[in-house]
């Protein structure tokens, strides 16, 4: 009898534990907020984020602008190889072989028929004495087009002159027909350097 009673009582703070903690785990569980519990945070991983591209500015191609572009040079390219020389050039006048390219045939055979390659008076003498050599720098160009195949080119450049006895620019002027013949823009004729000069000051280019 007494041993029945000794389990009853242990028994009776056991069942109170039990409700205790039963109750615990009910109230210790996820809070509401009010309006249901709070979804779990989705993870996102770096594959799955798309970034934002900016779309490619197309660059504007201007047709004319770059036929322009196109007939300078072919200026230039005339001009640098009709006045580059040195003094250590195998011939005293080596504009008549570096026009050739930049040139119509043309032109070319009217520029160089009366000129003879290898006669460079007291002039070559004077060059490699000196260590000389010319080039030019370029200034400023205008283009006047004429027709679709035919422009004016003016050109305003500095002939350097560099030798041991220092560095030297004189200014010029000249003036070119380019016209587009078998696919190329060449070089047609020449102008005066006075045609030249009036050009740029008749459009306000010369500086």
């Amino acid at each position: 009898m007494n041993l029945m009673k000794s389990l009853i009582v242990i028994g009776v703070p056991a069942a109170i534990i039990a409700l205790i903690v039963a109750a615990f785990l009910v109230f210790s569980g996820p809070k509401d907020d009010g309006e249901g519990n709070s979804p779990a945070p989705t993870h996102i991983s770096e594959g799955d984020i798309e970034e934002e591209t900016t779309p490619a500015t197309e660059e504007t191609h201007d047709p004319a602008k770059a036929e322009e572009d196109e007939v300078q040079e072919v200026a230039k390219d005339f001009t640098r190889a009709y006045v580059s020389m040195s003094y250590e050039d195998d011939s005293p006048n080596p504009w008549v072989d570096a026009i050739k390219e930049f040139s119509t045939p043309k032109f070319y055979d009217s520029r160089t028929n009366d000129v003879d390659v290898d006669d460079g008076g007291t002039m070559v003498s004077e060059m490699e004495r000196r260590h000389m050599s010319e080039f030019p720098e370029f200034d400023d160009t205008y283009v006047q087009k004429d027709d679709a195949k035919t422009y004016r080119v003016y050109v305003q450049y500095q002939v350097v002159n560099e030798s041991d006895g220092g560095r030297f620019l004189t200014g010029e002027f000249s003036v070119v027909t380019v016209v587009k013949t078998g696919g190329k823009w060449l070089v047609s004729d020449e102008g005066t350097s006075e045609d030249a000069q009036k050009g740029f000051f008749d459009q306000g280019h010369d500086h």
